[in-house]
């Protein structure tokens, strides 16, 4: 089944997520996108497939950058 966004307030923390950094894809074609190309929690969705591999890296202490 795929997956339903979860948007806080609308689509509106998505909005401003890419007021702010330039973010080129649109809350239309958003679930469309290859995960790498999502921008996750950042815009108040799940965690992307690289924000999980970050969060292991920063457990495991074979990174600090971005923990």
């Amino acid at each position: 089944m795929p997956h339903e966004p979860e948007w806080n307030s609308g689509n509106q923390q998505f909005q401003d997520y890419k007021q702010n950094t330039g973010y080129p894809y649109s809350y239309e074609e958003y679930d469309q996108l290859p995960g790498y190309q999502q921008c996750g929690t950042a815009c108040g969705q799940e965690k992307t497939s690289g924000e999980t591999q970050r969060q292991w890296l920063c457990e495991q202490g074979i990174t600090t950058e971005g923990c």
